[in-house]
């Protein structure tokens, strides 16, 4: 998978080619899931240490207080990418509580 990650980034940075020609050059991979794996997970390089308090303060503001979407909140968090963060607002127990049942 890193190999795949390194060609991935490296058809779509350093030669710019669009999201179509790099699915041409890895067939294995559809258009959706090479712009997905990109955005989402390797764009950035993901930290692998804790969350500190200040991070867990932003993400709570972004989230509650300004109500942005994970995508634009890891926009503002370097290193931090979506789904790790949406994981560590739940686990912060900041989950909205449940509608009205039905």
């Amino acid at each position: 998978m890193a190999e795949e990650d390194e060609q991935l980034v490296r058809l779509r940075n350093a030669e710019g080619l669009s999201w179509k020609a790099i699915a041409n050059r890895m067939p294995s991979r559809s258009v959706e899931s090479l712009k997905n794996r990109f955005l989402n997970f390797r764009a950035v390089k993901p930290l692998a240490i804790r969350f500190i308090t200040e991070e867990d303060e932003n993400l709570v503001f972004l989230r509650e207080h300004v109500g942005l979407p994970w995508k634009p909140i890891a926009e503002r968090m370097p290193g931090r990418t979506l789904r790790p963060l949406r994981e560590h607002y739940h686990a912060l127990g900041k989950a909205a509580p449940p509608g009205p049942a039905k």
